[in-house]
């Protein structure tokens, strides 16, 4: 069986409605990233991601995917517009969470949250799972690798000292 053209996802687009107070709680989580302190909670990462190129990633299909390439470019893009909603969940965990995450904890919340999104998607039971820890640490690595690159460091440091 020939291999499957991998789904494309724009990163940029699925990441522009994640707002920074999902950033700080994730940052805090994974000492990734923190907001800019002269913008408040409310704003999204389009304000940075407008200003930057548009990044987009190949996602290739897990051997276990079994549906048809129309499907799989569905899954791609059932990715791409639920990034927010997953990353906001995973948010709201960290926030009831009552000791500090570890990064096997973390990936689990990944995993769960990407099978939860799955299961909206034209993917089977059986396969589910599989591919929620096939696709979970690619496309969240690429996410990582784009915030980092877009949100400066020096936005992040709140110099709270007078005059500082």
């Amino acid at each position: 069986m020939a291999e499957r053209p991998p789904t494309l996802i724009n990163l940029s687009k699925a990441l522009s409605d994640i707002t920074l107070s999902t950033i700080a709680t994730l940052g805090s989580a994974t000492g990734l990233v923190r907001p800019p302190c002269t913008l408040t909670v409310t704003h999204t990462l389009r304000i940075f991601l407008e200003q930057e190129q548009e990044v987009t990633f190949a996602l290739p299909a897990p051997p276990c995917f079994t549906q048809s390439q129309a499907s799989w470019q569905a899954v791609g893009s059932s990715i791409q517009d639920h990034l927010p909603v997953m990353m906001e969940s995973i948010a709201a965990q960290l926030h009831q969470a009552t000791s500090t995450p570890t990064k096997a904890s973390l990936r689990q919340m990944l995993i769960h949250a990407t099978a939860e999104l799955l299961a909206t998607c034209d993917v089977s039971t059986q396969e589910r799972g599989l591919m929620a820890e096939y696709v979970t640490g690619p496309v969240f690595a690429q996410a990582a690798l784009v915030l980092k690159s877009v949100l400066d460091p020096g936005y992040f440091r709140c110099d709270t000292r007078p005059g500082g």
